[in-house]
């Protein structure tokens, strides 16, 4: 007994970190967070854990200081360079930040900066517990009791009444035992029920993956009941978010370890996983929105209101629940109030207010004034608070600097997404290096787990993996590196497995060699391009809807019904009528189903629609890429090309407006097509001639632009191999089938009673050559220069118009000297730059053949033929450096990089204009949506009704108000179809078509400040 007590002695002396650091596992997630020192500025508190971790890192010290060795890990630079970033942020912010702003503290900021150097360092602890290869079922051991004590008490919260001690507000966090009712989330130990199903995805995966590395069956069944009460738990969280990771990460567990029990397994989640995501959307009609209540209320004014005399549909208004945390800005628990839908108006309403103190009774106000019911679309809290008051500060914060960040503590407690608040915080070099940290680990395990011979760990290690990326998937909708006990046990696992796989390591690898080339890989390349599209665009999120999106929403909502709440079903006979009848519209059914299924699940909220603008816009910048890889055989300059069409400001319309989305989708299509054609033509598989011939289709659904899709095919086939080689290719019966879905679409359209030529989308036969070539300088100079060459080339089309044979003489000269160009240059160009020049202006034209015969250009036309541009841009920057190489390689890449950062600079100087174009012109709608609701009277909802415009606003800049679209905005907001628009340039001719004191017939004039104002045509008494 002796002996084994000493053995004993001896080990826990040999290895007391290792022990404090299975300690440290098992009490931060079991033990709740009690407060002990209070701070100023904020309700959290010092913890009994941080003194915990401050013991442990003291220790650690120490041992550190005996072995220099101990800080030799493979994340010890990004580690020490993220905590360096971390603090010149703060110290920035504090300094230049700080003062500005009214709600942020330097001693929290300190304090912020320390928790997060807290959490880190127990990287550095775990990682030299871990000295030898037995001591990891032991951890395994830890997790598993941790997690049976964490669910086992969070059944206990649910079902015996066990306390909770949470964090989520002031009161709360002051460490108040809380009884849980039947209804609420449980939290177990932990300080909310976000942050216990945080930890149940990290964890879970880990004791799933070692069901499979382990033999014993006892252990087996330990580990399986262990996982069930953790799902069991997770479900009684209630986040969906983490639900969601957690079957991701379990899932990518099972596909590692046994692939065939996911082909199984996989339709009974999906089903099971649809059917509870359904029920949880939580979408439901509210009947009013008032604001400053309490202003038009009196406490001190007491009225017995008899029963009798109660109206028949009284209007109670029942104040919400505030979320906890921060408040959100007034009205954004309601989606597009503005546009809502009237219901009636109103002179006094029933107000109940939460009660303060318990009572039996309960006070209700009525409240007197002016006001509209509206039936508005509200989400559930968790969407409102992060999409609409959240992550818009973030942004704002991340804008101020967007290198450094504003310091932490700039953001307050709760951002709900942990890379944006990253990088509000600490900027993209801060976020960069984080991500440094995560991807130096996939390499390091990369490398060193075909030397690990031991199948637990390996287990072990799969399980980790999973469980960092099911917590990466939380990140986007949880502060998860930010959750104290979620991060210490983070950090703590990230030492674990390094420092487990540091003893299997048989090579020195390395790592930053390796960080290097991945930092400059195509995956880099598409991160690189994802953060430069959210800087660039994010902030249209705000803009209103303008022009057209009304006449889209009206199509999507007019089903025949002038009920408010009424939305077309998304069904079949819908879907099939829009392929059928176009009713003299260009034949788009695409587009209107897309606006039919987005105003069906998101209704008006603009910011969903913005969205996915910008996701297509990225996604179309993703195939540029690839494509200016192909064609330019080089991925430095395919990178390249695919960030200068990304800064190109001439073709932004279609992502700025709503209403052209179409262009965005038929172009990514377009890309999609052609590009799956080259990979047919390269590796000749039957799947991607399936691909081609579906993306093909399917550009045609959403704007005619998509015809020309097989060209580009031909085009590519021509550059690449010449008249030979294509001639043998465009002969395959299988390239005639490519092009057979053009007489289908074009019978289709025929009979669907679509719109063809006429008006401004028509051809004149005897101007196209001049337009032809007028529009085709127009749209490059549009893709070289942006927005500010419009004017210009209006002037000398307005000057050519008047003088035809001058005309035709300029458009002489230019062809002929074209000619002479090519042939006096061409024997100077190589024949790779005779294939790259034939396909980039190829392609310009190609992408333009729809349009450069009209007798009008505008800038959303030319989106697709950008790629051309960007292409050809890039080409001759190329030839740019090489032609200076004779002055030195160092010169050329300086005079290189000014043209490209002024030339960029110039680009975005002209985006940030029309950002703020189109949100004054947003502006002018809502104002006009708003004004409308403010001379509302009840029965505009069901007589005939005339509105008669004055001034109507058509453009703001660059930016459309109303072009088209004013009866529909009208539509949407009253549900009257017996409402007639005018528009008229004065008052005195509005004033003509109206009668005297008509009831029914209202003037209103637009004026210079964009208010709208009622005029009244009054007799005037002799």
């Amino acid at each position: 007994m002796c002996k084994h007590m000493k053995k004993l002695f001896q080990f826990c002396k040999a290895n007391v970190l290792f022990l404090l650091t299975l300690a440290l596992l098992v009490f931060i997630p079991l033990y709740p967070k009690l407060p002990l020192v209070d701070i100023r500025h904020t309700w959290v508190y010092v913890r009994i854990e941080d003194f915990v971790v401050v013991f442990v890192l003291f220790f650690w010290g120490i041992t550190a200081l005996r072995h220099k060795n101990s800080l030799i890990t493979p994340l010890t630079v990004p580690i020490l360079l993220f905590w360096f970033i971390g603090a010149v942020a703060t110290i920035h912010g504090i300094l230049l930040v700080f003062p500005n702003l009214g709600d942020v503290h330097g001693n929290v900021a300190f304090l912020s900066m320390l928790r997060r150097i807290e959490y880190m360092s127990l990287f550095f602890v775990a990682f030299s517990a871990m000295r030898d290869k037995r001591f990891l079922p032991w951890v395994l051991v830890a997790l598993t009791v941790t997690v049976l004590g964490v669910t086992l008490y969070g059944i206990g919260q649910k079902y015996v009444g066990f306390p909770a001690f949470l964090t989520m507000n002031e009161e709360f966090a002051k460490g108040i035992p809380i009884r849980l009712s039947g209804l609420s989330r449980v939290s177990s130990t932990f300080s909310g029920h976000y942050d216990l199903a945080a930890y149940l995805v990290l964890v879970l995966p880990i004791l799933v993956s070692m069901v499979f590395g382990i033999r014993n069956w006892v252990a087996r069944g330990v580990l399986v009941v262990s996982a069930l009460l953790g799902f069991i738990v997770m479900v009684m969280t209630v986040s969906r978010i983490s639900l969601l990771a957690l079957v991701a990460a379990v899932g990518l567990v099972v596909f590692v370890q046994k692939k065939k029990l996911v082909l199984v397994s996989l339709p009974i989640i999906m089903n099971v996983s649809n059917t509870y995501f359904a029920q949880k959307t939580v979408r439901q009609l509210f009947s009013s929105n008032i604001t400053n209540i309490y202003a038009h209320a009196s406490s001190s004014a007491a009225l017995v209101i008899p029963y009798t005399l109660l109206e028949a549909d009284p209007v109670l208004f029942i104040e919400p629940n505030a979320p906890t945390g921060e408040n959100l800005p007034q009205g954004t628990g309601y989606i597009n109030l503005s546009l809502s839908p009237v219901t009636r108006k109103l002179g006094h309403f029933y107000f109940e207010p939460i009660l303060k103190v318990a009572t039996t009774s309960a006070d209700v106000y009525v409240i007197n004034g002016n006001f509209l019911l509206k039936k508005v679309l509200a989400y559930d809290l968790s969407f409102t608070t992060r999409f609409q008051g959240e992550w818009p500060r973030a942004m704002d914060t991340f804008r101020r600097n967007i290198l450094f960040g504003s310091g932490y503590g700039s953001v307050g407690l709760a951002v709900d997404n942990s890379y944006l608040r990253m990088l509000a915080e600490v900027g993209l070099l801060g976020f960069g290096t984080f991500l440094a940290i995560f991807a130096l680990t996939v390499m390091y395990i990369r490398k060193t787990l075909p030397d690990v011979n031991d199948y637990k760990t390996r287990s072990f290690i799969i399980g980790f993996v999973a469980g960092v990326g099911g917590l990466a998937i939380n990140a986007f909708f949880i502060d998860v590196f930010e959750a104290s006990k979620v991060a210490f046990v983070l950090w703590l696992l990230f030492g674990v497995t390094l420092g487990t796989l540091h003893l299997y390591g048989r090579r020195v690898l390395d790592l930053y060699k390796l960080l290097k080339a991945a930092l400059m890989s195509p995956i880099a390349v598409v991160f690189y391009l994802l953060i430069f599209t959210v800087v660039l665009y994010s902030s249209i999120m705000r803009n209103n809807f303008v022009g057209d999106d009304f006449t889209w929403f009206r199509w999507a909502a007019d089903c025949g019904s002038n009920e408010v709440s009424q939305r077309c079903n998304v069904n079949v006979q819908t879907i099939v009528r829009y392929f059928t009848q176009a009713d003299g519209f260009f034949y788009r059914p695409g587009a209107k189903i897309y606006f039919l299924i987005m105003y069906w699940v998101f209704w008006l909220n603009q910011s969903i629609y913005h969205a996915v603008s910008v996701a297509l816009h990225f996604g179309v910048t993703l195939l540029v890429f690839l494509l200016a890889r192909k064609v330019l055989r080089s991925s430095w300059l395919g990178a390249l090309a695919s960030f200068a069409f990304l800064m190109l400001s001439g073709h932004a319309e279609p992502i700025f407006w709503v209403s052209a989305t179409g262009f965005l989708f038929t172009a990514f299509f377009s890309l999609s097509s052609l590009l799956s054609y080259i990979s047919w033509q390269d590796q000749g598989k039957r799947v991607y001639f399936l691909l081609t011939l579906v993306f093909f289709v399917l550009s045609l659904l959403f704007h005619e632009l998509g015809i020309v899709t097989p060209l580009f095919y031909l085009l590519y086939s021509l550059s690449s191999e010449g008249w030979g080689e294509m001639r043998k290719r465009v002969g395959n019966v299988r390239h005639g089938l490519l092009f057979v879905p053009i007489p289908i679409y074009l019978a289709v359209r025929y009979l669907a009673s679509s719109h063809w030529l006429s008006g401004d989308y028509n051809y004149n036969l005897l101007k196209l050559p001049f337009n032809a070539i007028g529009n085709a300088i127009g749209y490059a100079s549009l893709g070289v220069l942006g927005p500010v060459s419009l004017p210009i080339v209006q002037i000398i089309r307005s000057a050519a118009r008047s003088h035809m044979i001058v005309a035709a003489v300029g458009v002489m000269a230019i062809g002929f000297g074209s000619i002479w160009a090519w042939k006096r240059y061409e024997g100077m160009m190589g024949k790779e730059d005779k294939r790259i020049w034939f396909f980039g202006v190829g392609f310009f034209l190609i992408s333009l053949l729809p349009f450069i015969g009209l007798g009008n250009m505008t800038s959303r036309y030319s989106y697709l033929s950008s790629v051309a541009v960007a292409l050809l841009l890039v080409y001759l920057l190329k030839k740019t450096y090489l032609f200076l190489l004779g002055n030195g390689r160092a010169i050329a890449v300086l005079i290189v990089i000014i043209i490209s950062s002024t030339f960029g600079l110039f680009q975005l100087i002209q985006h940030q204009q029309m950002q703020s174009d189109w949100y004054d012109a947003g502006e002018a709608t809502r104002k006009f949506v708003v004004a409308m609701d403010r001379a509302y009277e009840d029965y505009w909802k069901s007589e005939p009704m005339e509105f008669h415009f004055v001034n109507v606003p058509i453009r703001v800049g660059e930016a459309w108000v109303f072009p088209v679209g004013l009866p529909d905005a009208l539509w949407l907001v009253f549900r009257n179809p017996n409402i007639r628009v005018f528009s008229w340039p004065t008052v005195v001719a509005a004033f003509d078509a109206v009668d005297y004191d008509a009831k029914n017939q209202k003037v209103f004039e637009f004026v210079s400040s964009g208010e709208l104002i009622e005029r009244r045509k009054l007799r005037i008494s002799q």
